[in-house]
Order: structure tokens, then sequence, then C-alpha cells
């Protein structure tokens, strides 16, 4: 098992409930369970955050977990890939 970059298209294609995510600037998904996740930079403080989804019974992917105001994309990077390979497990 393992996670992946996918493109906006293939993120978007997927049944996210989607709550007001700012501008994403990268996408994973994991080949191994129905887990997906965007890196997401705030406009308004110019910070950077995570969300990871997960697909329900219902088939849609909610929120299961994130994390907010990190400093650099490369490290809400980090911790989306890292934090996803644990909920791989």
């Amino acid at each position: 098992m393992s996670i992946h970059r996918i493109s906006r298209e293939e993120f978007d294609s997927l049944d996210i409930d989607k709550m007001g995510f700012f501008p994403e600037k990268s996408w994973f998904k994991s080949n191994g369970i129905d887990i997906a996740g965007t890196v997401i930079r705030d406009p308004f403080d110019k910070d950077w955050s995570y969300v990871i989804v997960a697909k329900e019974e219902d088939g849609l992917y909610r929120y299961i977990n994130g994390e907010v105001s990190l400093a650099t994309q490369d490290e809400a990077e980090e911790k989306i890939y890292s934090k996803m390979l644990e909920l791989n497990q």
C-alpha cells in the first residue's frame, strides 16, 4: 500500500463533501484504502494546511484528519504523506 500524488481532476472526481476548502495546491490518494487528501494555502493568513478525507458507507468522502497553520507547502506535504501512511496501516 502506498500514497501517491494525484491530479486535481482525479481528486475532484472523488465524491468529496467539500466544506469550504481554500485554494488547493497538491492532492494525494492511497492505493490501499479509500482515503485522499489535499494541501491548502490559506489566502488570508498565507499559511498552509492539509485535510484528509475517507470514503464513508454512503459513498461520500468526508473529513477525518487535518492540521492548520503550517509554515510551508513542503511541511504540509510531508505531514499529510506521513499521516496518510499511518492511516494506511
